[in-house]
């Protein structure tokens, strides 16, 4: 990804301390997707739905950092 389109979504979703909530998941993603997404990706599926952000690494505190991921269009295939 770009990294003006990274700024936008980090814009967009407003990230800060206070990411993760009922409708948005961040998973870092880096090597493949995580198995951590399906049971994120099943409850958001049996509620209102969410948004899943791949290759972002949550610090210690609440802190997240964009850490990107490694060959994307695999990542698309996968899922």
């Amino acid at each position: 990804m770009q990294e003006d389109k990274v700024i936008d979504v980090l814009s967009y979703f407003q990230l800060d301390s206070s990411i993760e909530h009922e409708s948005l998941e961040c998973k870092e993603a880096g090597k493949g997707l995580p198995h951590s997404l399906w049971e994120t990706y099943s409850a958001f599926a049996n509620t209102d739905g969410g948004v899943i952000l791949l290759g972002i690494r949550e610090q210690p505190k609440g802190v997240f950092s964009v850490n990107g991921v490694e060959n994307p269009q695999d990542l698309v295939n996968t899922f």
